[in-house]
């Protein structure tokens, strides 16, 4: 029996030792193989076009590569212009994209139109275009400063170029700004003899901002002079004026100002406003957005005839408003502060 144990012992020390002196197996560098798996996996380019205009090429197609590595300008199946860079847009339901030089570089920079949608609420699934240019620098396009961005997004870039807004007029206001350095102030647009008659205007003057009362026939029209160094307020109906402000610029007693407010979150709103007084009494001609009170949504004007007592809100009729309120902040003589959406509301 024993003769057997140390028998088996010996086996069992001999296979440890076998297994023990074994070489290890030699590691598969796969390296190599695992690149090889990634790249089959991943997404294949895929390439997109879209209709531009090139003021030098004239009509081309813009090719975008799905994986971002640029993007390319084809006339006639050849590649006449490359840009390194590409910047992330959408296109949406509207087409068209203008290469045009706004800097004056010799080399043309991208205009086009962004598409965003809106994906919560009451909206969701509707979207809205904003404009954007991207200039070239040494073939990578490059976002333009903050302060024209925000510009854009007021619009007034329509009215350079036959009061369209379309990619010539953001072009246009572009290469003002790159030229000398300022916004162009286009502030107030021109109207026909009939629209002039209709919103109240004197010959000569720009119309800023109108709407009709809610059913009535009587209007609010905010206007510039010629120079946009007065502006004006009528209220009435058509040749019919029941009362009319106005300041000029560098006037001491000025009232005009311009009131903003805007909030994302917890609840969405923008309120805009322009505020003067007359003989005592407070006017606040406003253009809202979202507010949580109905009496200020829409247009309208606040009336407030003793500050101790909530002000009275005469709504106007939204879909009859034309001209932008918004532009009124960019008069360098026009004060701009916070407007109180709730103030005097009991």
């Amino acid at each position: 029996m024993r003769v057997l144990i140390a028998l088996f012992i010996a086996l069992a020390i001999g296979c440890g030792k076998k297994a023990s002196e074994q070489p290890e197996a030699k590691q598969d560098d796969s390296s190599d193989q695992v690149k090889q798996a990634e790249n089959a996996k991943a997404e294949p380019v895929v390439e997109t076009e879209y209709s531009a205009h090139s003021e030098k090429f004239g009509d081309v197609t813009m090719v975008v590569r799905s994986d971002g590595s640029g993007l390319s300008i084809v006339k006639d199946g050849q590649t006449v212009r490359r840009y390194e860079s590409q910047p992330s847009f959408n296109l949406g339901g509207r087409e068209g994209i203008l290469l045009s030089d706004v800097n004056n570089d010799e080399a043309e920079d991208l205009v086009a139109y962004n598409y965003d949608e809106i994906g919560m609420g009451e909206f969701a699934g509707r979207g809205y275009s904003t404009p954007f240019v991207y200039v070239s620098k040494d073939n990578v396009l490059v976002q333009t400063p903050d302060d024209f961005v925000r510009a854009l997004g007021t619009g007034r870039y329509a009215r350079m170029e036959n009061d369209k807004d379309d990619l010539k007029s953001i072009a246009a206001f572009a290469r003002h700004y790159y030229e000398t350095g300022e916004l162009p102030l286009v502030i107030g647009k021109k109207v026909s003899n009939s629209e002039r008659e209709e919103y109240n205007l004197r010959e000569g003057e720009l119309l800023v901002f109108t709407f009709l009362m809610r059913d009535s026939k009587k209007r609010v029209t905010l206007s510039l002079s010629s120079n946009r160094e007065t502006l004006f307020y009528r209220f009435g109906a058509k040749g019919k004026v029941e009362l009319e402000y106005n300041e000029r610029k560098g006037q001491n007693d000025q009232s005009f100002t311009f009131l903003f407010n805007e909030e994302a979150r917890p609840v969405s709103f923008v309120l805009s406003g322009i505020r003067f007084k007359n003989a005592g009494i407070e006017y606040v001609v406003y253009d809202n957005t979202g507010s949580i009170h109905s009496e200020q949504d829409g247009v309208g004007v606040r009336v407030t005839t003793n500050p101790q007592k909530p002000p009275i809100f005469l709504q106007g009729d939204e879909s009859s408003k034309k001209g932008n309120l918004g532009d009124l902040p960019y008069l360098d003589w026009i004060e701009t502060k916070t407007y109180e959406p709730f103030a005097g509301i009991g």
